[in-house]
């Protein structure tokens, strides 16, 4: 386990491993439309991501 996580707002350069972890998280769903929308088209969602170094 990571000693030290980083939250961050997330980028465009994000948005590949985003919707990995939502075909993985969820397989039996067609969820990245909605996911696509969200991150794009909404001004006011915000998506935070969690790295580790």
């Amino acid at each position: 386990m990571a000693d030290n996580v980083e939250i961050r707002v997330s980028t465009p350069g994000d948005l590949p491993a985003i919707e990995m972890l939502y075909r993985d998280a969820f397989p039996n769903e067609d969820l990245l439309p909605l996911v696509r929308d969200l991150l794009h088209d909404t001004p006011m969602t915000m998506s935070l991501v969690g790295t580790s170094g």
